[in-house]
């Protein structure tokens, strides 16, 4: 099953990407989301995105990989731990 999210890119790792929702929790914190793209990903609009960009994703996996805190990221992530994303488009 495909989710779509949108928000802002905060950082790029070596083989990852951290960004910040812009839909907040129940609580109204911050949620962020770490992911990566394969040379099959999609990028509409942009050729690349950077720190900043306001971009929606579609990826496949359950809706837990949208409440990704950032310490599961920090460090060295494994090819496997985190969801490929199918398509990243760029938004105004």
């Amino acid at each position: 099953n495909a989710a779509g999210i949108a928000g802002v890119v905060k950082e790029i790792g070596a083989d990852f990407y951290l960004m910040d929702l812009d839909m907040p929790d129940s609580d109204g914190n911050v949620r962020e989301f770490a992911f990566r793209i394969s040379a099959q990903t999609s990028l509409r609009g942009l050729n690349s995105f950077r720190v900043g960009d306001h971009i929606q994703l579609v990826f496949h996996g359950p809706e837990e990989y949208a409440q990704t805190p950032w310490d599961m990221v920090f460090g060295q992530p494994t090819r496997n731990s985190l969801p490929t994303v199918i398509s990243v488009t760029a938004m105004e």
